[in-house]
């Protein structure tokens, strides 16, 4: 897919969806944008992320946030990060469902909204994914094996 289409793509999906006006899209670094916005507005996020000093916390959070989704809206005002997926960028594998599975634990334990909205390559017919709903469906699945 090549860039000016992707880009069209999130514009549409944008367009589409109306992100408040107190959310911010985010270009570079986003992870780290992200850390920071919740330990901005969160007064347990030092003490809920796992770490014992900064380094670690913020180590431990870039392993359970995906490094790269399409589009990151972060809207500080009310505690919730939007994720963008174009399908035929970054297809949600059972792998990268996994990685928003984390995120949105992680997420949670400081009291933010993790969502996860996926559209295809031209910002149409997007739907909200629920990493929370495939967490438990996962969940459900291993306890499942185990029995066997």
């Amino acid at each position: 897919m090549g860039k000016e289409l992707q880009e069209f793509a999130l514009n549409e999906l944008v367009r589409n969806l109306e992100p408040p006006e107190t959310a911010v899209r985010v270009f570079k670094s986003k992870r780290r944008l992200l850390y920071d916005s919740i330990c901005r507005t969160s007064t347990e996020c030092i003490g809920n992320l796992e770490g014992e000093n900064e380094g670690e916390r913020w180590q431990n959070f870039k392993d359970d946030v995906p490094a790269s989704p399409d589009c990151l809206w972060i809207d500080e005002a009310n505690e919730i990060a939007y994720f963008l997926e174009i399908e035929d960028t970054h297809p949600l594998s059972e792998e990268r469902m996994n990685k928003y599975a984390s995120a949105w634990w992680t997420l949670d334990m400081v009291y933010w909204q993790l969502i996860l909205v996926v559209a295809n390559r031209y910002g149409k017919n997007h739907h909200e994914v629920s990493p929370k709903h495939w967490s438990f469906h996962q969940m459900n699945r291993q306890r499942e094996q185990s029995q066997n």
